[in-house]
């Protein structure tokens, strides 16, 4: 079963949607580099879910008011030409502001058998607050 067929049943999508959502897949499918792919991957989910019949502020899939049903006609393609050149505005913006001369040394050690446990003593283990996790009571 198509990913778009499962996603029709499983949201609600209207038939023009579908046709659409799966012209935006071939394309992306054909797409070789790996990371492009990915990226345009994401704005695709985000457009499944915004031209489903579901209500788009909710977590769960709840679908839409039957009344409000006739007057949603969003175009999927539209969305997804947008969801890409917002995500691509805020990778641009967040790529602006890393320092891309950070120094990273990575060191491969045993914590078992580090030095610098010799001078942990129960004192400092004393002061630092140990919580549980929530999970774990």
């Amino acid at each position: 079963m198509s990913f778009l067929i499962l996603a029709s049943e499983i949201f609600g999508l209207r038939k023009k949607n579908v046709i659409e959502l799966a012209f935006i897949q071939k394309y992306i499918d054909e797409i070789e580099d790996e990371k492009v792919k990915l990226f345009f991957r994401i704005a695709f989910s985000i457009v499944v879910r915004s031209v489903s019949l579901t209500r788009n502020s909710e977590f769960k899939l709840y679908r839409i008011e039957k009344s409000k049903i006739p007057d949603f006609n969003p175009d999927a393609i539209k969305e997804f030409l947008e969801i890409l050149e917002r995500n691509h505005h805020l990778i641009y913006e967040y790529s602006k502001k890393v320092n891309y001369e950070t120094k990273i040394d990575i060191y491969e050690m045993n914590a078992k058998i580090l030095q610098i446990w010799k001078n942990f003593t129960m004192s400092v283990i004393e002061e630092l607050e140990i919580t549980k996790c929530p999970l774990t009571l």
